[in-house]
């Protein structure tokens, strides 16, 4: 997870660990570690949550994390248009430090707040960038369609990429 601060990663990954809200939760200094688990399908997918903090002290730190990602959950909060317009910065730094293949989602947080910016310019910057748009809130306990999205897609694209990348 990364992206700028108060976009809300840290209450995403509690409720993903909890499966509860956290109204308050402090800003992550550096990088916070969790683990979850998904069991689906007679398969199994480990997930390591990386919360990246994201001031910009912090920012070369966690380039250091996501350089190996699977995936990338780049939030912005929906309520703050600000936190979109920065998203440009962030893709290109992904690209820059990402050494394997890797899928990016971007994630609309605080979905249970009013949109302060459109759904159409979200829709051309994924476009764009080739990125999966998806509404999140802790609050609200949209979440759970992002772990389904995650089990297939790490099934589907990630997983035999790295099956073929082991018998070269």
């Amino acid at each position: 997870f990364i992206r700028d601060p108060n976009t809300g990663k840290s209450s995403l990954i509690y409720y993903l660990i909890n499966n509860e809200f956290i109204k308050h939760s402090l800003p992550t200094i550096g990088i916070s570690y969790n683990i979850k688990i998904i069991k689906k399908e007679n398969k199994e997918l480990n997930l390591e949550l990386w919360d990246t903090a994201g001031t910009e002290i912090y920012r070369s730190l966690s380039r250091l994390y996501y350089r190996e990602a699977d995936f990338i959950l780049l939030c912005f909060d929906i309520s703050n248009k600000d936190t979109f317009l920065t998203l440009e910065g962030w893709i290109h730094n992904i690209k820059e430090n990402c050494l394997n293949l890797h899928i990016i989602y971007l994630l609309g947080n605080k979905s249970d707040l009013n949109y302060d910016i459109s759904q159409d310019r979200i829709d051309s910057f994924c476009k764009k960038y080739n990125i999966k748009f998806i509404n999140t809130s802790s609050k609200n306990k949209n979440i759970n369609n992002l772990l389904d999205l995650i089990f297939i897609d790490y099934n589907t694209y990630i997983k035999p990429y790295k099956i073929l990348q082991q018998n070269n």
